[in-house]
């Protein structure tokens, strides 16, 4: 079959995120395990990498992603918990206002983890008065002063696109089917010819 085509333009890398997290990821140092308390990990993420996220590693890929997304597998181990503790707090049972004077900024969005001092363990914490007071997103069911509370404070980030292709010379075939094993399967499957004129070469700029 002859073949003819026209030159084209292709872009390989990007500086532009492909996806944002906001406030939705949680991870434990020294584990190669992401989770996302909103939204999910799709398999279009896998290869993505994040930059500039808190305790992930700047350019750190996505290996691998968990039935249903909540989960995912990175390529080098997480450097920090986002897993924590308020300490200090009062509350009353019934009220959704909490006070403490070790409440800061970086704890509005926190969730409440299992404890045993009267804070339904999946509340959030949100309009943070830093040292002063919190309000949770559920009543609190115990009257206590003064307690430690374990918490999950999400972290945002933002992933981009694979890893720009190695340097080198590549050649460029064109094809009718990109579905895995198409040439098998579809009838009317075709590529083009790889010739001297399909080579292109990536290098630094």
């Amino acid at each position: 079959m002859a073949t003819s085509g026209s030159a084209f333009t292709a872009t390989i890398g990007n500086s532009t995120p492909v996806r944002t997290l906001p406030s939705a990821l949680t991870t434990t140092a020294g584990s190669t395990t992401v989770s996302l308390v909103s939204g999910a990990f799709t398999r279009a993420d896998v290869g993505r990498q994040f930059f500039s996220t808190t305790g992930i590693p700047t350019g750190t890929t996505i290996t691998s992603v968990t039935p249903g997304g909540a989960s995912a597998t990175l390529s080098a181990p997480a450097t920090a918990s986002t897993a924590g503790q308020i300490t200090g707090l009062s509350i009353t049972d019934q009220s959704t206002n909490v006070t403490g004077s070790a409440l800061s900024a970086g704890d509005a969005g926190a969730i409440v983890l299992p404890n045993a001092v009267g804070v339904p363990a999946g509340a959030t914490l949100g309009s943070v008065v830093p040292n002063t007071s919190a309000v949770l997103s559920v009543p609190a069911t115990a009257t206590t002063a003064s307690v430690t509370v374990p918490v999950n404070r999400p972290v945002s980030g933002s992933l981009y696109a694979a890893a720009p292709v190695p340097e080198g010379a590549y050649n460029l075939v064109v094809v009718s089917n990109g579905a895995p094993d198409a040439a098998n399967n579809d009838p009317d499957y075709f590529q083009t010819d790889v010739t001297s004129s399909s080579t292109f070469t990536v290098a630094a700029f």
